[in-house]
């Protein structure tokens, strides 16, 4: 072989590995890239089922609310029944003092 032969080897493998190196480093950076970009997906993840609990939280809390008020509304309807009862009774009780007065 001659000298320019191996000069020219040479710079073919040195060029072989500087283009391996840069390949390389390519991969590494796509990896730092996509961990990066997984860590914001996962914090933005996070976010989601923070405000997805409080949300459940809140639509319990209606829920509650919800059981309370028509509870109230039983005890409102109870309430104008024995109201209307007692008018009728009384209208009946006025009905049979009118008819002794005549």
């Amino acid at each position: 072989m001659t000298i320019s032969e191996i000069i020219m080897s040479i710079i073919g493998i040195v060029t072989l590995l500087g283009s391996l190196m840069a390949f390389f480093h390519g991969l590494e950076k796509d990896q730092a890239d996509r961990k990066a970009f997984e860590s914001k997906i996962m914090a933005i993840l996070d976010k989601l089922e923070a405000q997805n609990n409080e949300l459940l939280k809140q639509v319990e809390a209606s829920k509650e609310d919800r059981r309370t008020l028509d509870k109230r509304i039983g005890i409102v309807e109870e309430s104008i029944k024995l109201s209307h009862s007692r008018i009728d009774d009384l209208n009946t009780k006025l009905d049979k003092l009118r008819d002794k007065i005549k």
